[in-house]
């Protein structure tokens, strides 16, 4: 419990009847029958008075009446006023409902006079004391007469009860302040039952009065069962009581001293007046142990290490289960606690055998003391563990306020914990959170970098958290704290930023890693307590323009197993083209990059945003292995939120490193102005990103995107130097400079656009030189024209690093750009505050976990929250039209090449395609216009595009480097287009051995080849028009991997195909004669008729006939094509095949 220090004491005693109280010292009774009062202190006159001696019984027992019980009784003793000038008290025996086993009640069967009352107050403590003459009028002798206070509860009847029940787990009642009003709880738990004190005028001090009755520890008060009072029942006995050291004969009396410490506060809200209750008990023996406070000490090692001691507390917390700490805590019942805040009354039993209890148990330990990594322990060997009673009341939780210097004193008992969680970081691998008093800051959000700062700021943060563990050493526990006592899951999370209200046992242990960590709280599920409010929806934000920055966290589509674990399949198939490698930064294998592409697209999707920053994108190329990252996270969003809502920016230098920025945009809201810019200055890790825009209203705004070096690497110059702003700063700071030449010279002056935002992971907070150097723009002078300005204020956090919030996602803006702010932005908490366990990770998590702690949703898609900008742009009249092309850089000949468009403020384009051919007055639509064209012969054309507004004859025109190569005939595919590979239209029929019809394609190239533009459509007979179902593709199809296209269910359903790729074809395809086109922008790629059917149209002649029980199936797997259907096909039993399948590589 808590204790206070001495002070200063008032005093104030009492007589009753004529009688002094026998036990005063001789040091408070002076000569003139006043008290000496201590230096500063009013004098309260006392008179003087004889204490007249107890010799003899004050009534006679008649003989022969029956033995009359005084024992199972209980008793209020009720003091009031103990603060003002006239305290009294009175004892009240609560007689209603008294039946216990063995006992006869009867009255005055002890009675009791007052003798006198005593209370004074020193040092922040108030001793109040009261002495009685009891009486022993019973014809049996009691043994050490004994008074126990105990705990009552109401019993649930509707029984008036006799007395109020003990406040929570202490037992005291009626405990108010000066006014009358109920002290608090917490107040309460304060007063502690105590040996009679007296104060000595002459030295100043405190000390336990020789003559009062011990308040001592009582073996054996567990096995009491007084009957409470009616309307109440007995939750606790305490492990203490007032102790007489003689034994009563029949009709003699002797004195009790009741005693009361509490510490003082305020006059005004302080306990006036309280009851303390308690049962009576005889021939209990006196404490034969050592006390758990003593063993403890007040240092911060045992002063009893090395001995064999006996001692004896509640189980308030058992972790001996398989992975945990292998031992108990003990504590001492709060009755038996001392008054000294340095020494715990708790302490850790090791039992790694194991000893059979349980929580609420009064156990008995013997065993050597010792010091285990700080803690103090006891060890006991087989046998030295004794259970003396169960069900127990655990000690009343101690309220701990953060912040805490010292723990030491807490060692080992049960404690409350109230705060705010800051870090969750640990919670997948060990269970653990971290709670401090308020959501912590990062030094450099708020402050200039500062060594000596820098050091204070940690040294105040260790104050100010606490760990809060399971007691658990194993890594990936199944069932992790969540809120509102519930298991985490996907659906319910533990945020940081959650509200925490923990009643634990302090401990110094281990984190899951096995190293020692720091003081913390072990705890359970059901007594930890972490509320929230619901998750934060994607951000809305006003303006006709709305710019975002998204960190994806390492999304790769080279996929590979790098983290050790051998049962994960690294091999790729079925899922990316972008290969395997072992230093892969993103998903190990497809499930888990299929879960990661889930939650960025529903990340980005959320935001909505007109135009996109992005970081960690895989940079594919510099690999050399193939794929695409962008290219398929692109398709991917399309997917979701409908074809062409985005397209990416091509950037012109991605750079050398494993991960790029990136651009995307809307075309339908914002149109590319002239090629993407870069900045290839060598100081630049990740080569910035920037492109100029023009808004549909006409308005021209550029946007760089940036990923400055990270924090965690560094050396010299590089190296932390403990000020705050971690590793690289100096780099950082160098960085910056050309990221301000590319903003002012490049696109301000070099491109005449003066609206600019900077969006991206800086990897500095506010305060730091770096970003306090890029306000000040380019002339590095502050309040001038090129400042720039931060969008968010300082308080705005998007980053969580060892429990502490900042920014390290910013967006910056040209003060023309300022201008044009909504004013409503916002980031998007998504991700920061969410345990990195609800992630799309498979590894180290079980089967259960594996599906219980992942969903598709954007929450925890990243490390990195991120940020969405708003801005109103003015329209400009008959802004000039604009174009941009995008479009493969290499072409095949003989095979049609794609050419697409985006355009705005035009109506027609005129294409020269550099070979001598041109598309003229060709219609755009919606801004977009997407064009094939065949090269017959290998060459480098330029294409050329000039795009046209009729209205005002205003031009745009752009163009395009092309390499046209002849199609591989070696180390490759021979095929070098999209085929058909299978067909077949049984489905559903008689003997059929699939419910559906269905299509299969086949990427025969050693590319993926995107199916954005590409057309099924089925023809029934010799029909010349679509008869029977069509749909367009989107996504993509990598090199040797098959799509599989659902048709139309038949009658019968023997079994279902494998999960197709695209089930909105519909087709009732004929089992007997028809045709498929497989075309590109209306331009056909490939053919095949099948059947006998009059004027089937094919590729030189129809692939044979199918049947129910048979498909037509292209030979070599897909990979030969003659371009005559005769002989590239034939029919045998259907083998679907779709993206998941193996892929084949063709010769």
């Amino acid at each position: 419990m808590l204790k206070s220090a001495p002070a200063q004491p008032t005093t104030t005693w009492l007589t009753r009847s004529g009688l002094a109280l026998a036990l005063l010292s001789a040091a408070l009774l002076s000569g003139c029958g006043s008290v000496q009062q201590p230096a500063g202190q009013a004098a309260v006159t006392v008179p003087a008075v004889t204490v007249p001696a107890v010799t003899g019984p004050t009534v006679t027992v008649p003989a022969p009446k029956p033995v009359a019980s005084a024992l199972g009784r209980v008793y209020e003793i009720h003091f009031q006023g103990v603060g003002g000038s006239k305290p009294s008290v009175s004892l009240q025996r609560l007689g209603a409902g008294l039946k216990t086993q063995a006992l006869v009640d009867a009255p005055d069967s002890l009675p009791a006079t007052l003798i006198g009352l005593d209370t004074f107050a020193v040092g922040g403590t108030r001793h109040v004391r009261a002495v009685y003459k009891l009486t022993n009028n019973t014809a049996q002798t009691i043994q050490h007469l004994s008074f126990v206070p105990i705990n009552t509860d109401p019993d649930g009847s509707t029984t008036t009860p006799a007395s109020a029940p003990t406040v929570g787990s202490t037992y005291f009642n009626n405990v108010t302040d000066f006014g009358g009003t109920a002290v608090p709880d917490a107040l309460v738990s304060n007063l502690t039952p105590v040996t009679g004190k007296v104060f000595s005028a002459a030295s100043g001090t405190v000390s336990t009065d020789p003559e009062a009755t011990p308040y001592t520890a009582i073996a054996g008060t567990a096995g009491l069962h007084p009957a409470a009072p009616s309307g109440l029942i007995v939750n606790g006995v305490a492990g203490s009581g007032w102790r007489s050291v003689t034994s009563l004969a029949p009709g003699a009396s002797t004195n009790i001293t009741f005693a009361v410490d509490f510490p003082t506060n305020s006059p005004k809200t302080d306990p006036f007046s309280f009851s303390v209750v308690v049962t009576t008990a005889d021939d209990q023996a006196p404490l034969d142990y050592t006390p758990v406070h003593e063993i403890q000490g007040s240092g911060p090692t045992s002063p009893k290490a090395g001995q064999t001691l006996t001692t004896q507390g509640v189980v308030t917390a058992n972790f001996q289960d398989a992975g945990q700490l292998k031992g108990f805590f003990i504590q001492s019942p709060d009755a038996d606690a001392d008054t000294d805040a340095a020494t715990s009354e708790g302490v850790f039993v090791y039992c790694p055998a194991a000893c059979a209890v349980k929580v609420g148990d009064l156990v008995r330990v013997t065993g050597p003391v010792s010091e285990f990594n700080t803690v103090t322990q006891i060890n006991p060997a087989p046998g030295g563990v004794t259970v003396v009673a169960s069900g127990i009341a655990l000690p009343a939780p101690i309220t701990v306020t953060l912040p805490v210097s010292d723990w030491e004193p807490l060692e080992g008992m049960r404690v409350r914990v109230q705060g705010i969680v800051t870090e969750n970081y640990k919670l997948g691998r060990g269970n653990t959170v971290k709670v401090a008093d308020t959501r912590l800051t990062q030094f450099t959000q708020l402050s200039a970098p500062s060594v000596t700062g820098y050091a204070a700021h940690t040294a105040d943060i260790a104050k100010r958290t606490i760990s809060i563990d399971d007691a658990s050493t194993a890594q990936n526990v199944a069932t992790l704290f969540g809120r509102d006592n519930k298991p985490l899951s996907a659906a319910n999370t533990l945020r940081t930023g959650d509200n925490a209200d923990v009643v634990g046992v302090v401990h110094y242990g281990f984190d899951y890693s096995g190293q020692p960590d720091t003081y913390r709280i072990e705890t359970t599920l059901a007594d930890a307590t972490f509320t929230g409010p619901v998750r934060p929806p994607a951000p809305t934000v006003s303006g006709n323009l709305t710019v975002a920055s998204a960190n994806v966290l390492n999304f790769w589509t080279t996929l590979g197993n790098n983290r050790g674990d051998n049962t994960i399949d690294d091999s790729n198939s079925g899922c990316t083209d972008g290969g395997t490698d072992a230093a892969g930064r993103g998903a190990n294998n497809c499930t888990e990059y299929l879960r990661q592409l889930d939650k960025v697209v529903s990340n980005l999707a959320g935001l909505n945003a007109d135009v996109t920053g992005l970081m960690e994108v895989e940079n594919n190329a510099a690999e050399g292995k193939g794929g695409d990252a962008l290219r398929d996270l692109v398709n991917a969003l399309n997917a979701k939120m409908g074809a062409g809502t985005y397209a990416a920016v091509s950037n012109p230098n991605p750079g050398t490193d494993l991960i790029q920025v990136a651009l995307i945009y809307k075309p339908s809201k914002v149109s590319l102005v002239g090629a993407a810019l870069s900045d290839t200055d060598p100081v630049n890790d990740r080569y910035p990103l920037a492109q100029v825009f023009q808004a549909a209203n006409g308005t021209q705004f550029a946007v760089v995107v940036n990923h400055m070096k990270s924090k965690g690497s560094g050396s010299g110059a590089n190296a932390d130097q403990n000020d705050g702003q971690g590793g690289s700063a100096a780099r950082r700071e160098q960085q910056v400079p050309r990221l301000l030449d590319l903003i002012q010279n490049q696109i301000v002056i070099g491109r005449g656009v003066q609206n600019v935002i900077a969006v991206g992971d800086f990897n500095a907070y506010d305060q730091e030189t770096s970003l306090v150097n890029l306000r000040k723009g380019l002339d590095g002078v502050a309040n001038t024209g090129d400042d720039l300005f931060n969008v968010f204020d300082s308080s705005v956090y998007s980053y969580q690093f060892d429990g502490q919030f900042g920014s390290l996602d910013h967006a910056f803006v040209t003060q023309s750009m300022k201008a044009l702010l909504s004013g409503d932005s916002a980031k998007w908490h998504d991700n920061t505050d969410e345990p990195d366990i609800l992630d799309y990770n498979l590894d180290f998590k079980s089967a259960d976990q594996i599906t219980n702690l992942y969903n598709d949703s954007a929450y925890r898609s990243s490390d990195h929250d991120p940020l969405k900008v708003g801005f109103n742009l003015p329209a400009i009249a008959n802004p000039a039209p604009t174009v941009s092309l995008s479009g493969a850089a290499t072409a095949t000949t003989n095979t049609a090449y794609t050419l697409d468009l985006t355009s705005s403020g035009a109506q027609s384009a005129t294409v020269a395609w550099g070979d001598g051919q041109t598309d003229s007055d060709v219609a755009i639509t919606n801004n977009t216009l997407s064009l094939t064209h065949t090269y017959t012969t290998a060459s480098t054309p330029t294409i050329s595009v000039t795009v046209s507004r009729s209205s005002d004859a205003q031009t745009a025109t752009a163009s395009k480097s092309l390499t046209v190569a002849a199609p591989s005939t070696g180390g490759g595919s021979a095929v070098n287009h999209l085929v058909i590979s299978q067909v077949y239209g049984g489905g559903g029929n008689t003997g059929a051995q699939y419910t559906n019809d269905f299509v299969e394609l086949f990427n025969p190239t050693n590319a993926s080849i995107t199916l954005t533009g590409y057309k099924v459509e089925y023809f029934s007979g010799a029909a010349s028009a679509g008869s029977g179902g069509s749909v367009t593709l989107n996504g993509s199809l990598g090199a040797g991997k098959y799509f599989l296209i659902q048709g139309a269910a038949g009658a019968a359903s023997p079994a279902p195909l494998p999960t197709p790729d695209e089930t909105a074809f519909g087709a009732n395809i004929s089992a007997s004669t028809g045709r498929i086109d497989l075309t590109l922008n209306s331009s056909l790629v490939d053919r095949v008729g099948f059947g006998a059917g009059v004027g089937v149209q094919s590729e030189g002649s129809a692939a044979p006939a199918p049947a129910n029980t048979k498909s037509v199936q292209r030979k070599a797997a897909g990979c030969t094509d003659t371009d005559n259907n005769s002989a590239d096909f034939t029919a045998d039993a259907p083998a679907p095949r779709n993206s998941a399948s193996p892929a084949t590589t063709c010769p």
